[in-house]
């Protein structure tokens, strides 16, 4: 049997197909939906849930249910409140005895709870997140028999690696980033500043500063024109602007000040 399937996997034209991606375009999400799931429209369904879908069990055992609903309300970084905790609660069917747990997706750490109820004298597990979506919060569920405990939490950690989105929050490399930027941005204007402050309390009273200024103008202007045409849009065209700025105040302060 292992000879055979190694020889399907490597003859030519055999291909093991992708798992379908499902998009929820109400929040701006998709993801892949691990194999076996179906999808189960609700009898009633609430105006926050978003989707679900069962994986079948062998006969008398209960299936694996994928679930996502939106949550009311913006996701806060770091440790959940006790308000907060009910985003993971929300559409619980039962009570589950929560632990809490830390769960990755697109560079986020993401707060999430794994938890055991009892429902007709079998227990039943839950695993559940909120992913910080820039359009809403969402939550993601999975339910299942607790003898199939292994099982819901391989299809968590596929549906969450799976699981696509403009995320609220940014990762801890767009921080190291955005806070660079700022000091740029800070570094530029308190170099406008200081030119300023120069033709003022140095220069004001000599002819040679003006076609020093109208200089520092011009190649402030080419900078900035060059930097819009050469970078890419996003923040990386903002840093490379601030720091032509910067870098023509503090040239031509310098030589204003040498010619003083």
């Amino acid at each position: 049997m292992r000879a055979l399937a190694a020889a399907l996997l490597l003859a030519p034209g055999v291909a093991l197909a992708d798992p379908p991606r499902v998009a929820l375009d109400a929040v701006g999400l998709t993801f892949a939906l691990p194999a076996g799931f179906e999808a189960q429209r609700a009898a009633a369904p609430s105006p926050d849930l978003l989707g679900t879908w069962v994986r079948a069990g062998a006969a008398g055992e209960g299936p694996v249910v994928l679930q996502f609903a939106a949550v009311a309300g913006a996701l806060r970084e770091g440790t959940p409140t006790v308000d907060d905790l009910a985003a993971w609660r929300g559409s619980d069917p039962f009570a589950f005895d929560d632990r809490a747990e830390e769960s990755s997706w697109q560079g986020l750490t993401l707060h999430t709870r794994a938890g055991t109820a009892l429902v007709n004298g079998r227990a039943m597990v839950r695993v559940a997140t909120v992913l910080p979506l820039a359009r809403a919060s969402v939550r993601l569920a999975v339910f299942a028999p607790a003898s199939r405990g292994a099982e819901a939490r391989d299809a968590f950690r596929a549906v969450l690696a799976s699981a696509r989105g403009e995320a609220a929050w940014m990762t801890p490399a767009e921080r190291i980033r955005s806070r660079a930027l700022l000091g740029v941005v800070l570094a530029a204007l308190l170099g406008m500043l200081a030119y300023g402050a120069l033709a003022l309390a140095v220069f004001r009273k000599r002819d040679g500063w003006r076609p020093a200024r109208a200089a520092a103008l011009f190649a402030i202007a080419a900078l900035w024109a060059a930097a819009a045409v050469l970078v890419p849009r996003g923040q990386w065209r903002v840093l490379a602007q601030d720091v032509a700025l910067a870098a023509v105040f503090a040239h031509r302060g310098w030589t204003l000040r040498r010619r003083a």
